[in-house]
């Protein structure tokens, strides 16, 4: 049975288990993505993310470029073009980020002091630095 990959985003971008990391524009797209898993990020969102809103008149093949290296790097993940924008299908659990928030919400429903404490004390852990 093969390893269920999870992504820290909270933090430096982290992949485990896994050995290669990305970099540059191709991290960026990773965890652009990331931050909506299992969603499309519309291509104009992406375009903000990675370039600022000063993308090159190249973006789209760019873009391309970025995904199919993603894709090399992470087999079985799919990372798909899907209505106007790119979505990486993985469960959000697999994300830091997003356990984090499910982790916060059962914190605020929480109806004790000490179970409020213990979802936040989880949700806080996963922090390892400035995201992404």
């Amino acid at each position: 049975m093969r390893d269920v990959l999870r992504f820290g985003i909270l933090g430096p971008l982290e992949i485990h288990p896994h050995q290669g990391l990305p970099a540059g524009r191709v991290a960026q797209l990773l965890g652009a993505l990331l931050l909506r898993a299992g969603a499309t990020v519309p291509l104009n969102r992406l375009v903000d993310m990675l370039w600022d809103g000063r993308e090159p008149r190249s973006y789209v093949a760019n873009l391309q470029t970025y995904a199919s290296r993603l894709r090399r790097m992470l087999p079985g993940v799919p990372i798909d073009w899907h209505q106007g924008g790119y979505r990486i299908d993985v469960d959000p659990e697999q994300v830091d980020a997003h356990v984090f928030a499910r982790l916060a919400k059962a914190g605020q429903n929480a109806v004790s002091a000490d179970e409020r404490a213990s979802h936040y004390r989880a949700a806080l852990a996963l922090w390892r630095g400035a995201p992404l």
